[in-house]
């Protein structure tokens, strides 16, 4: 039996206040400036796997 945990994302070391210091649109001028974008989501794994 074996049990696993993940996490992406966890968390980002910044004093940038909004919401992805990666937020960019691809243009060149202007980019990382945030516009609203969604943050990078958080994801959670966890699970068994059971052998017989």
């Amino acid at each position: 039996m074996r049990f696993y945990v993940s996490v992406n994302n966890l968390f980002t070391l910044t004093k940038y206040r909004g919401f992805d210091p990666s937020a960019s649109d691809g243009s060149p001028i202007g980019g990382g400036i945030d516009y609203g974008f969604y943050p990078v989501p958080r994801t959670f794994l966890a699970g068994v796997n059971v052998k017989f």
